[in-house]
């Protein structure tokens, strides 16, 4: 999760990347161009703070993704897609070798 490692000045796995914040997610969210009228960063606090810490690790991301979809009534799977091919912390570039989906 290179989203858990960027932009984030507290630490809270040693800065391992082992844990994302809500921060962290609607950076990625939005570089990700998964916000839209339907799905706000509201939606995300919303949603992020059932978790009641302020970062939580992968299993638990999966868990949230799940949540938010079935919230919003969006494929899971589209979220996820839209995650892994929106590129690299900070650049909105995808990865060599993936094809951006518009």
């Amino acid at each position: 999760m290179n989203f858990a490692k960027f932009g984030d000045m507290v630490k809270m796995d040693g800065g391992g990347g082992k844990m994302i914040t809500l921060t962290q997610i609607d950076k990625w969210f939005k570089q990700a161009d998964i916000f839209n009228k339907e799905l706000t960063m509201t939606d995300t606090g919303l949603t992020f703070i059932k978790f009641k810490v302020r970062a939580i690790p992968y299993h638990d991301f999966l868990k949230f993704l799940e949540d938010l979809a079935n919230q919003k009534d969006i494929p899971v799977e589209q979220l996820k897609e839209k995650l892994q091919t929106c590129g690299v912390p900070g650049t909105g570039k995808p990865k060599e070798g993936k094809e951006t989906h518009g």
